[in-house]
């Protein structure tokens, strides 16, 4: 699979973000740590500054506009998930399939209906959340995946 450098740019900027996602949730996996932020939100005029704002004075971390507005979306969905996984009904599968043109959206072979439907941000730190966040995966890229937001940074060195 071959990548131009605007797609590179992205898979980069995607991999940097799910880093400060991962680093935002290891240290916020409290309920107390979670109410604080749900507050802190609550009384913004700005979330995207407020987002700003949070990851340069807890992680020494400066975020573009752009990658604020993502933090906060995957924020926001850390803060509402539920424990319980909905089901990734067949009309579902086949609709990411088509979309994915029977391919795994990591490796590139050829996959059915029969291949694993996988929380692009693992369900462990945004439930289902999110909207477009199931991929499809054969068996072996989603067992190497995991619960992983790392998977990005590995898929990359492939890559480069």
């Amino acid at each position: 699979m071959e990548l131009d450098n605007v797609q590179l740019g992205n898979a980069v900027g995607e991999a940097v973000s799910l880093g400060y996602f991962k680093t935002f949730c290891e240290k916020n996996d409290t309920g107390e740590a979670r109410q604080r932020i749900r507050t802190i939100y609550g009384r913004t005029v700005d979330p995207i500054e407020t987002t700003q704002n949070m990851f340069q004075n807890e992680f020494g971390v400066t975020l573009s506009a752009s990658e604020a507005d993502r933090l906060f979306a995957l924020i926001t969905a850390f803060l509402k998930k539920s424990p319980f996984r909905k089901p990734v009904e067949n009309a579902g599968r086949k609709a990411l399939l088509q979309t994915q043109d029977y391919h795994c959206a990591i490796c590139g072979c050829d996959i059915d209906i029969h291949a694993h439907a996988d929380h692009i941000v693992p369900f462990h730190y945004v439930g289902d959340e999110l909207e477009h966040n199931l991929q499809m995966l054969c068996a072996g890229c989603n067992l190497k995946k995991n619960a992983s937001l790392d998977y990005q940074v590995r898929y990359l060195q492939k890559l480069i």
